[in-house]
């Protein structure tokens, strides 16, 4: 396996992107810019802002199980 850190063209690291990669393959990536209208812009910030209160209250629920009682494992595979 080789190591691949991204870097912009001024060869500093870019944060997050430290891989491991098998040898022979490499990494790509596009990046695309948006303008939308007004009425786009208001449809993506509440699609955007929806998606982000579903992913939290499920986070809360993952860490009040976390947290929770350690449970048995028949409870754990019937969810009861």
């Amino acid at each position: 396996m080789v190591l691949k850190i991204a870097n912009r063209e001024d060869g500093t690291h870019i944060k997050g992107t430290k891989k491991f990669l098998t040898d022979g393959w490499t990494t790509s990536g596009f990046r695309f810019a948006i303008v939308p209208t007004e009425e786009q812009a208001t449809r993506l910030e509440q699609a955007f802002g929806c998606e982000r209160k579903v992913y939290n209250e499920y986070i809360a629920g993952l860490y009040e199980y976390l947290e929770g009682p350690p449970l048995q494992d028949a409870q754990r595979i019937s969810g009861g």
